[in-house]
């Protein structure tokens, strides 16, 4: 499993000027235009499929969700264990994703973040204190 920073970095050919057209160009746009959806704005849309919708990124999304919805991560985990495939596999990475969606919180220009960054902060830690593998 790759580390989270480096999924999270861009392809070189990105920035390769010869492929401008085909990259979106978002220098043109100000400040609040475009932001992160949250997990609770994604909610249940891009559940099934293949592609990001049966990564962990999308999972931990969800489960984030759900904390936030539920208030407590019983429900989330429960899900967690059902629907991500080797789960145990990708307990941490699950845990790590969930940690950078918790430092969303931080991040004075993400108000919007904050009870889902809340959410992902509490699953992460009760993700790092079960026993079951989970």
């Amino acid at each position: 499993m790759k580390a989270l920073k480096q999924l999270c970095t861009p392809r070189k050919s990105v920035f390769d000027v010869s492929k401008r057209d085909t990259v979106l160009n978002l220098t043109h746009l100000k400040a609040n235009e475009t932001r992160l959806k949250t997990a609770t704005e994604l909610a249940r849309r891009d559940l099934s499929g293949s592609g990001f919708a049966d990564s962990v990124v999308r999972h931990a999304l969800f489960a984030a969700f759900k904390t936030a919805e539920t208030e407590g991560t019983r429900d989330s985990i429960t899900w967690l264990k059902t629907e991500v495939k080797d789960h145990a596999t990708n307990r941490q990475g699950l845990i790590e994703v969930l940690d950078f969606l918790a430092a969303l919180r931080q991040v004075t220009t993400m108000q919007h973040w904050h009870k889902d960054a809340k959410a992902a902060g509490l699953l992460a830690g009760a993700l790092r204190n079960r026993q079951d593998n989970v």
